[in-house]
């Protein structure tokens, strides 16, 4: 979830550029955010608190107009329980704000399943988060930032408001005759056709 706010705050920095250029360059696209995760544990009592560290990766498709859906896993170091915890989910935002909402499960120790909870308000490079999640009976907080780099996978072509404005047809002018014009319901003459007293050429 949070990877996806790097891709969404995109939006609202290239934006004004892109209005100053004429037309939208921001358009419908599909990114796979890569990055590591950095935070802090609270942890239920007798459980200490303790430094959060891992990598996570996540798919986003990104709407032109802001709204943006995706899917996340991650793989987290607890410091305070010394436990690693693995997660995955689905995410989903408008611009700098998200939310995300995923499986969790332990992977050192004794197996916990839960879920957890996040928001995330990204600023450009630096991506803050704060949540919760529940294992077994027992509930933690996580709070943190997230470093990452958006890698564009696929994106629709730009469009500008004059590409969709329909081509006018040429004005079209009167047409040049060819020869004298001959009066209505005459047939235009032919070789085998007398000649008239007035066409016939005088004798020198």
């Amino acid at each position: 979830m949070r990877t996806a706010g790097c891709v969404a705050v995109l939006v609202v920095c290239w934006s004004g550029a892109a209005l100053a250029d004429g037309g939208p360059k921001i358009t419908d696209s599909l990114w796979m955010p890569v990055g590591m995760n950095f935070g802090w544990a609270v942890n239920p009592s007798p459980v200490p608190n303790g430094f959060l560290v891992g990598p996570e990766v996540s798919l986003v498709y990104l709407d032109q107009s802001g709204p943006w859906v995706g899917v996340y896993t991650d793989a987290l170091y607890d410091g305070g329980s010394d436990r690693a915890r693995i997660s995955a989910g689905g995410e989903v935002g408008y611009a700098i704000f998200g939310l995300d909402l995923g499986y969790v499960t332990t992977v050192k120790g004794e197996r916990e399943h839960g879920f957890r909870a996040r928001g995330m308000l990204s600023l450009a490079a630096v991506h803050l988060y704060g949540g919760a999640g529940r294992l077994s009976d027992t509930t933690y907080g996580e709070l943190g930032v997230l470093l990452k780099v958006p890698i564009e996978l696929w994106a629709e072509p730009p469009r500008r408001p004059w590409m969709d404005r329909p081509v006018p047809e040429p004005p079209q002018g009167p047409e040049t005759p060819s020869g004298p014009e001959a009066p209505p319901g005459s047939a235009p003459p032919t070789g085998s056709e007398p000649l008239m007293p007035e066409q016939k050429p005088n004798p020198a």
